[in-house]
């Protein structure tokens, strides 16, 4: 019988030892290569998961009042600030501001000395201003049957005494008796104040007075309410 050399049976069980160190290895390389790409996936989804939460943050404080003007009433005290493509114009004691497309109008008083009388106002928002002058204020939005104008509709946006509001028993969505003029009062309470916002054009349906309060412009109207400040 013919017998194998040693060496040759060595060369075999080393050269099967070898294919699996190779195998081996190549399988450990393989999964270090995936997990470093997976860690690199992971570490960029969170990156980017930061960055849009930092853009978030950014445009959450972003100045809404940025590049406006201010109006300052010496007289009673009161100022606002107001987009500086709107058109202003005062008469005496009165302000008026205009929306570029005109269909609106901020009309401010300082010594408001109008009859209020009272109408029937369906409310659609109230919105406390906190404190001024030592008095709350909340903003008033809704519509009241335009008697100038018969079947037609009068959205306005306005600002009064949260005491008013409280005693007139407003609520969204109901439809109450309230002032037709309604003011706010500075630390002296001769100097009744108002403003309040309006169309410039014809409303003539409730869905077309509760499409106005709505629009673009009518909300820009009500950051100019908003920004009401006292400076006495």
């Amino acid at each position: 019988m013919k017998k194998t050399p040693l060496n040759t049976k060595g060369f075999g069980l080393l050269g099967v030892l070898t294919v699996v160190l190779v195998v081996a290895i190549a399988g450990l390389s393989g999964w270090f290569v995936w997990h470093k790409n997976h860690d690199n996936k992971k570490t960029a989804s969170s990156n980017n998961s930061t960055s849009n939460k930092d853009k978030g943050t950014n445009a959450a404080t972003t100045d809404p009042y940025a590049g406006w003007k201010t109006y300052a009433d010496a007289q009673c005290g009161f100022s606002f600030k107001y987009p500086a493509s709107w058109s202003l114009e005062t008469t005496d004691s009165q302000v008026s501001l205009s929306n570029p497309a005109d269909n609106l109008q901020v009309s401010y008083i300082a010594d408001d000395s109008h009859d209020q009388g009272s109408v029937e106002f369906t409310t659609t928002s109230l919105t406390s201003l906190g404190s001024l002058a030592g008095h709350e204020l909340t903003e008033v939005s809704g519509y009241v049957p335009n008697s100038g104008l018969a079947g037609n509709y009068l959205p306005m946006i306005e600002v009064a005494n949260t005491s008013d509001v409280t005693a007139a028993g407003l609520k969204v969505g109901d439809k109450v008796g309230f002032v037709n003029n309604p003011t706010f009062t500075g630390k002296s309470s001769s100097c009744t104040t108002s403003i309040r916002v309006e169309p410039s054009v014809t409303i003539n349906t409730v869905a077309d007075a509760q499409a106005w309060l709505t629009a673009s412009d009518t909300k820009t109207s009500s950051l100019i309410l908003k920004s009401l400040s006292y400076n006495q």
